[in-house]
């Protein structure tokens, strides 16, 4: 593994922690999701923009987990540092994204995704989302 590498492969464990984090105090308001972890490694206003905010996530995802169907109230870009997952999206084609892949999910669009494989998997996820809403929005399906 070359010094990048090894750097971004640092950077996306201490954000993994941080996503976890985020991802389960949302959770523990609708219940638990088993098998994730996540932590919020930072939360700070858009730079010319106070009615945004931008949050960077961990999470770590168990083989066998699915995440329920939820929205965010703006961009989700999320980078995937380990393992691979499906990603559905309303009105597309189910996606894998492996390790060392990326996705967007515009604001409001409803999506989930699913672990592939014996791997548990490992996000860093940014969003730009409207200050005061919770980032991951529940849908029921």
């Amino acid at each position: 593994m070359n010094r990048n590498h090894s750097c971004l492969f640092s950077l996306a464990f201490v954000v993994l922690g941080t996503f976890l984090l985020s991802v389960s105090v949302h959770a523990s308001a609708q219940g638990q999701i088993p098998g994730v972890k996540s932590a919020t490694i930072l939360q700070t206003t858009l730079t010319g923009d106070d009615t945004k905010q931008v949050l960077i996530t961990s999470g770590e995802f168990a083989p066998g987990v699915t995440l329920p169907h939820h929205k965010h109230p703006g961009d989700d870009y999320t980078v995937v540092v380990q393992g691979a997952l499906e990603l559905h999206v309303e009105g597309r084609e189910p996606q894998r994204v492996s390790a060392g892949q990326a996705f967007h999910v515009p604001p409001g669009t409803v999506h989930y995704v699913r672990v592939l494989g014996d791997t548990p998997v490992h996000i860093v996820a940014f969003w730009v989302v409207e200050k005061g809403k919770p980032p991951m929005q529940p849908v029921k399906k």
